[in-house]
């Protein structure tokens, strides 16, 4: 099989588009422990760097193009953000049936 060489933006568009909404749609359905997330990073670091050393640290990658960054998503603050969306809406909810024990455990 063939290999594209993609720009950085390229691998950037593709991390993006194809890899995060993968990501988003599972661990809102069944949840990522932290092992996988630690080995999903170390996959798009590898992809993003073509197995190279990186050129700059991966905190830069995060912030957006005008800041000097890729405008990577951070995967680990997306998930926090789900875990904080799913209390909140727990939290906001009249009690029912279904999050009786949620709200009893926040």
């Amino acid at each position: 099989m063939e290999k594209r060489n993609l720009t950085l933006q390229g691998k950037v568009l593709v991390i993006k588009t194809f890899v995060i909404p993968k990501l988003l749609y599972k661990a809102e359905i069944i949840g990522i422990p932290d092992i996988y997330i630690k080995e999903i990073e170390k996959l798009l670091k590898k992809f993003l760097w073509d197995g190279k050393q990186p050129l700059i640290n991966i905190e830069t990658c995060y912030l957006s193009r005008e800041e000097g960054g890729l405008d990577i998503s951070n995967i680990r603050f997306i998930l926090k953000c789900l875990n904080i969306r799913t209390i909140y809406s727990i939290m906001k909810s009249d009690v029912s049936n279904w999050n009786i024990i949620g709200k009893y455990y926040l």
